[in-house]
């Protein structure tokens, strides 16, 4: 498995992969990749399934539309709000 931590959270929308570039990337290894963000815009577009943590404890995983309709706990909602 391949693992990304994005560390460019500072720049400017343009100045950042695309989410279809990182996908490309990843595809093109026919690896299952591992994207580490802290921006869930970011997340929920790259993300085919999402694991939302909070102080090293896994709140809530699933499909992002599933997350985003259904949080399971209130750190989730407001992670998936703001």
């Amino acid at each position: 498995m391949t693992t990304i931590q994005r560390l460019n959270a500072g720049l400017s929308p343009s100045a950042r992969a695309t989410p279809g570039t990182a996908r490309s990337c990843a595809g093109a290894r026919g690896r299952s990749t591992a994207f580490v963000t802290h921006d869930q815009e970011e997340a929920m577009e790259l993300a085919d399934l999402v694991v939302v943590m909070s102080m090293g404890r896994i709140e809530q995983g699933g499909k992002p539309a599933e997350i985003g309709a259904r949080p399971a706990t209130d750190f989730v909602h407001d992670f998936t709000a703001a």
